[in-house]
């Protein structure tokens, strides 16, 4: 069953792809999620029923509150742990546009209404060695609502088959937004590439708010000759040819400052 009522998504075209949230899953994560949150539940009910195994000083005031202050951490945690396990995503990826459902709340979208898509993935390291069980992935939906840049994170944990729809979107997105341009017509294009970065008139405008950045600083589109990524893709070099002809490194920004990158080195390379 799709999200959207029938009838109601004629123009969204044929549905390409689809995750609902599973029970067996859900419980998993929300037991991995709330377990500390048990915790220290268990630790406060010891700190009362037999307070000498937290106690040293049972004079000392602080020490007689640690209970209290356990069960105040073990409460916040349970209601955001809640929370969190609680709104799992659901979607529907169609030819034109995606639907999206996090708790109650139902979004829906164009590709013509999106701004911009980025999967991110954030890798926690025990010195150079990368811990997969704290990497988290997740696929930014940058939109505009009232004139305001917003954006909605679908992480891996709150979606099945988060790759597979990763993936769908950003292949579907991509064609979208390539189709029909060309060294003839790009000067004509009216995009953005982050929240600072806006494609218009042929130039690619940087705005102030970022290190390093003039205010404003502008790079006529034809004069950038490559989007270099690096190694790790975490951080984005735009290079091309300077006021004295040159090839040297016009901007340099981390990553996670813009998005559609694989558009913007799609445009470069044409």
């Amino acid at each position: 069953m799709e999200l959207l009522k029938p009838g109601s998504n004629e123009t969204y075209g044929e549905v390409l792809f689809q995750s609902r949230p599973k029970t067996g899953r859900t419980v998993f994560w929300g037991i991995i999620i709330l377990l500390p949150a048990v915790l220290l539940f268990v630790a406060f009910i010891i700190g009362i029923i037999s307070p000498e195994t937290i106690f040293i000083d049972q004079e000392d005031a602080f020490e007689r509150a640690v209970p209290f202050i356990l069960l105040g951490i073990s409460l916040v945690w349970f209601i955001f742990g809640g929370i969190f396990v609680k709104n799992q995503f659901s979607v529907d990826v169609f030819e034109n546009g995606i639907v999206v459902r996090r708790g109650s709340t139902l979004f829906s979208w164009y590709y013509s209404e999106i701004r911009g898509t980025a999967y991110m993935v954030n890798r926690q390291y025990l010195f150079i060695i990368p811990i997969p069980f704290l990497t988290t992935k997740k696929l930014n939906i940058y939109y505009a609502e009232n004139d305001t840049e917003q954006n909605l994170d679908i992480g891996r944990l709150r979606l099945v088959n988060h790759r597979e729809f990763s993936d769908t979107v950003q292949e579907l997105f991509f064609k979208h937004r390539t189709a029909g341009v060309n060294l003839d017509n790009i000067n004509e294009l009216d995009m953005y590439f982050g929240g600072n970065f806006h494609l218009t008139n042929g130039n690619l405008t940087i705005s102030q708010g970022l290190a390093n950045t003039i205010n404003n600083q502008i790079i006529p589109f034809e004069n950038i000759t490559k989007i270099d990524l690096g190694f790790a893709r975490s951080h984005v070099d735009i290079i091309g040819i300077n006021d004295k002809g040159k090839e040297a490194r016009l901007f340099s920004t981390e990553a996670t400052n813009m998005y559609n990158i694989d558009i913007l080195e799609h445009f470069v390379a044409l």
